[in-house]
């Protein structure tokens, strides 16, 4: 009976000790499942987070975004801005809705109380005389990289408006030879007439070049009066427009020229005035393909073109016939005269049509008795 005692107390002994091995493996297997994935939990967050070292803490990582090379901003070695990418502010109208639509009433056009802005303008100057003011607006933050590309110093405490008088002052004061590059390509007449190219050495926003090209534009046109009397000037404006494709997610570049409507400068005539005007017209040329190129972005400035012609105004003429359509119509009187006098027997043949007789109203006697 003692023999078959310990007997089964040894096979109790064996069942036991197999029931322990079996729990400590499921633990180890247990434990080695939680340490594959605390390393798996490890390698995702390494992903989403930067992972350099911090020089100053021992032993801890960087937990910032990571960039396209795995490291963030701060501790990549890739350029984190491009330094000739221009800084484009915004171009706008200041006149408010509320004076739009009052101006829009005035006139007495339909359709304006529900267009947005940027049609209710397009309204009102292609349907009236009004012409609105654009100007190129930047952010603080925009303000902040031109003044810290120009070197200017102490700016990080000024408000935007400090900040604008800072840049302009700076602007103001830069060496035109070190902002742009000037090209004279007039060869005829003396040196006169033909183009003038003004290209930038840096990449500029739209209000810094214009502003740095302003006194090259004054003096180029000005040294044009002192040998002519009269002049007509273009500002053409090339500028590089980048576009992204949808469909294949690569870059569209195109060069529009945006013009400046042709202006006639005379010794008598606001120089100031007048260029201010015709670069108005450009950032206005600008501003509309922008909106209506369904995605245009500005890319940088390739040149500034000005175009000076000769002026010819209008003098008196002698008898030039109608083209043979207009003179079919037989609703045009032409006077035929043998004289420089077109224009008086125009303005005769207007004022006096009852005086003379209708089948001879080409005759230039008919208007001689009026006079």
């Amino acid at each position: 009976m003692a023999f078959t005692n310990n007997c089964r107390d040894t096979s109790k002994d064996r069942v036991a000790k197999s029931e322990m091995d079996e729990i400590e493996i499921n633990k180890e297997m247990a434990s080695n499942s939680v340490d594959m994935n605390m390393d798996q939990f490890k390698e995702n967050e390494e992903l989403k987070t930067c992972g350099a070292s911090l020089k100053r803490k021992e032993e801890q990582f960087c937990k910032s975004k990571p960039g396209k090379d795995g490291l963030c901003w701060r501790h990549s070695k890739e350029p984190r801005q491009q330094e000739n990418t221009p800084v484009v502010g915004n171009i706008v109208v200041k006149t408010t809705m509320k004076e739009l639509r009052e101006i829009a009433k005035k006139e007495g056009l339909k359709g304006y109380s529900r267009k947005p802005k940027g049609e209710l303008l397009k309204l009102i100057e292609t349907n009236t005389a009004h012409k609105f003011t654009r100007e190129e607006v930047f952010t603080k933050k925009e303000l902040k990289t031109i003044a810290k590309r120009r070197g200017i110093t102490n700016y990080s405490r000024l408000g935007r408006a400090d900040l604008t008088e800072l840049v302009k002052k700076n602007i103001e004061n830069a060496h035109v030879k070190e902002e742009i590059k000037i090209v004279d390509r007039r060869d005829a007449l003396k040196g006169v007439f033909g183009t003038i190219t003004i290209e930038p050495l840096r990449q500029h926003d739209m209000l810094t070049f214009f502003d740095v090209s302003q006194s090259t534009i004054a003096s180029t046109i000005s040294d044009a009066l002192t040998k002519k009397k009269a002049l007509k000037v273009q500002l053409v404006l090339q500028v590089e427009m980048v576009k992204t494709n949808p469909a294949t997610g690569e870059n569209i570049y195109v060069i529009p020229h945006f013009r400046s409507t042709l202006t006639t400068i005379t010794e008598s005539t606001d120089l100031e005035l007048e260029i201010a005007f015709m670069v108005e017209k450009v950032k206005e040329n600008m501003a509309k393909y922008m909106c209506e190129g369904s995605g245009w972005t500005f890319g940088h400035i390739e040149k500034l073109e000005i175009h000076q012609n000769k002026f010819k105004p209008l003098n008196d003429s002698s008898y030039i016939a109608l083209p043979k359509p207009l003179a079919q119509k037989k609703a045009i009187i032409n006077v035929q005269n043998t004289d420089q006098e077109c224009l008086r027997c125009a303005i005769l043949s207007a004022l006096h049509p009852e005086d003379v007789d209708k089948n001879c109203t080409k005759r230039v006697g008919q208007y001689k008795k009026v006079v």
